[in-house]
């Protein structure tokens, strides 16, 4: 008996966000937050904004705490202002 096995090799789609630990959080910052989802890929940026309008008053890139980060989940540290 012979087994047999293929692997087709997808393109990775684009980073999916299915659950976040907080929705909301100071923008002083230093509140972790666990992302669960899919396609998280080196290089991957959490970004922080308000929106008022529709125009950004401010952004803020977080930090990725690389222990955590995963394909399917990672922890960021919401940098505030």
């Amino acid at each position: 008996m012979k087994l047999c096995c293929c692997f087709a090799a997808q393109p990775v789609g684009a980073p999916e966000i299915s659950k976040k630990s907080i929705s909301s959080s100071s923008t002083k910052g230093g509140e972790e937050m666990f992302i669960i989802g899919k396609n998280f890929m080196k290089g991957t940026v959490v970004t922080f904004e308000e929106v008022k309008n529709e125009n950004v008053v401010w952004s803020s890139e977080a930090e990725i705490d690389l222990d955590f980060f995963q394909a399917v989940s990672l922890c960021s540290l919401n940098c505030g202002l």
